[in-house]
């Protein structure tokens, strides 16, 4: 039996950010979407999940897709607002987060990818509250969870998502072309790990006509990119599966899958790759790169990601 004889469901991965453009990814898996984005508050009206606000979305999205062909991708759009201070932030409600979370549980996925953080309100309010339970709530149904680090530099404060699970979500900062962590993470404390987030390319935007064309900076790109990855490992386990026959062997491929869904075990895995002791740095070259290949050539945002693109066919071939 070979993959193309094999119908593989996807991995379920839930985007939640400011929407998708459907047109600038014809190649996507999208098992749907729901939207947040309130247009018009007296007739009830919202932005739809398939097109993106500023497209920082349909960034993610690509990311995420290239990382692993066989993600399943279903949007889920956040109500979105221009920084009072600096219009080029867009800042999110934290009830519309909680709402996306909830829906992304409901739909059963198997990773939820969230390029964003929410600062606390300060006075515990009912919004800040039920997106604390619903965070929570996927972390104890063993969905697994990637958020971005606040790239705040040494002003660093605990924001949603990663404040309201800690130690069951991954919070992930940008690092750069050589592999340091940039500036604006700041302290490594509370991040799990670090992945390129320095001008990174946009694979195959070409043709499209998407944002952020010149590449994407920060820990939101190098979050995607981490969803992107354990998107990938479980994939490549469910592969196997598909392709082994029944019986006991087949039995246990089904048990690493369903242990890989843990959090615990997929940090594991990821740190089985290889981790720089000082900046967190996922090493995939380690296993992935051909012999011979040093840091210094894979660590750039561009390589690294054109690195990981090939990763699937590497692993499909080493489990088969």
């Amino acid at each position: 039996m070979t993959l193309k004889d094999c119908a593989t469901p996807g991995i379920k991965v839930a985007l939640i950010d400011d929407g998708v453009d459907y047109k600038d990814l014809p190649d996507c898996n999208f098992i749907g979407g729901q939207s947040f984005s309130t247009r018009d508050r007296t007739r009830n009206l919202i932005h739809p999940f398939y097109a993106s606000s500023i497209g920082h979305g349909t960034a993610m999205a690509r990311h995420i897709y290239f990382m692993c062909p066989g993600a399943e991708i279903y949007v889920l759009r956040l109500d979105d607002y221009p920084d009072m201070d600096n219009s080029n932030i867009q800042r999110i409600t934290a009830k519309s987060a909680a709402k996306a979370i909830k829906v992304a549980v409901r739909k059963g996925v198997d990773i939820i990818s969230m390029s964003w953080t929410i600062e606390p309100s300060g006075t515990n309010s009912k919004d800040d509250q039920d997106l604390e339970r619903a965070i929570s709530a996927a972390a104890a149904q063993g969905i697994l969870m990637f958020c971005s680090a606040p790239d705040r530099g040494a002003k660093q404060t605990d924001t949603f998502p990663s404040k309201a699970a800690p130690g069951r979500i991954f919070t992930i900062g940008a690092a750069s072309t050589w592999g340091n962590s940039v500036p604006a993470v700041g302290s490594l404390d509370g991040i799990t790990f670090t992945l390129p987030g320095d001008k990174v390319s946009i694979p195959g935007i070409e043709k499209a006509s998407i944002a952020y064309k010149d590449g994407v900076s920060g820990s939101s790109v190098a979050t995607a990119l981490g969803a992107g990855l354990a998107a990938l490992i479980l994939y490549c386990v469910k592969v196997h599966h598909a392709l082994t026959k029944p019986g006991p062997e087949k039995d246990r491929i089904q048990e690493d899958f369903e242990a890989l869904k843990k959090h615990e075990n997929m940090l594991k895995a990821i740190n089985g790759i290889g981790i720089t002791a000082d900046t967190k740095f996922v090493m995939v070259w380690n296993v992935f790169g051909p012999k011979g290949r040093q840091k210094k050539e894979w660590s750039a945002g561009n390589e690294y990601i054109t690195l990981i693109g090939e990763v699937g066919k590497i692993l499909c071939t080493k489990l088969l």
